[in-house]
């Protein structure tokens, strides 16, 4: 039964996040033509208007991805340690070392012999590689290092809706605009929408297989 109730709350955080993005896109054009529109005191106070605008999409995908990514690793951590109680699995997910995600997949292979299908896997470390950009560079990839910049280039590659572009409005250092501008990963509501799928999929396909000796 605790499982059943673990599994009708992640469907409901994960579908929740889901309504939670559409509604933002379905609202945001409709703000920006009202703010837009706005009487504003000065041109440049209206300029600035417009420029935030059009930045509030990117700042709230990279709000999303890191929701995301939150909400997908705690409910991975509840589903791996609500097994270890009901079938006193040892180690238990906190037993075991690296990262939560790499912890939770030796949990589930060694307890479960529970491989998920590849790309089922490979979504939520794609998912933590672009939140970890956002949260600890602010979404810079001027300030990524090389094997950080060559990791997130091959996500980049694999997944729609993630670009790199040069940023004039979030990190423009006027008034020297003579500054070179830096490079800013941009995340699109495809890939958004994509990743609350994947996550969507692996839960199902771990549910399906939660009991031991089951395939």
């Amino acid at each position: 039964m605790s499982i059943d109730l673990e599994k009708a709350t992640t469907r409901q955080l994960l579908d929740g996040l889901r309504s939670y993005l559409t509604t933002f896109e379905a609202q945001h054009e409709a703000v920006r033509e009202l703010d837009v529109s706005a009487i504003t005191d000065s041109r440049e106070q209206h300029l600035q208007m417009v420029h935030f605008v059009e930045v509030l999409p990117q700042l709230q995908h990279y709000a999303f991805v890191a929701l995301l990514t939150l909400t997908f690793e705690a409910r991975l951590t509840v589903f791996c340690k609500t097994l270890q109680e009901e079938h006193s699995f040892s180690p238990g997910i906190e037993g075991l070392r690296g990262v939560l995600l790499n912890r939770a997949r030796a949990f589930l292979l060694e307890h479960l012999q529970l491989e998920p299908p590849g790309d089922l896997w490979r979504w939520p470390f794609d998912l933590a590689r672009v939140r970890d950009c956002i949260v600890h560079r602010a979404g810079n990839v001027s300030m990524l290092d090389a094997v950080e910049r060559r990791d997130l280039t091959a996500v980049i590659k694999r997944r729609p809706g993630l670009s790199i572009a040069p940023d004039h409005f979030l990190f423009n250092r006027a008034p020297h605009p003579t500054v070179q501008a830096e490079q800013v990963l941009r995340v699109d509501t495809v890939f958004c929408l994509e990743a609350v799928t994947a996550a969507q999929g692996l839960f199902g396909y771990l549910y399906q297989h939660r009991d031991p000796g089951v395939f």
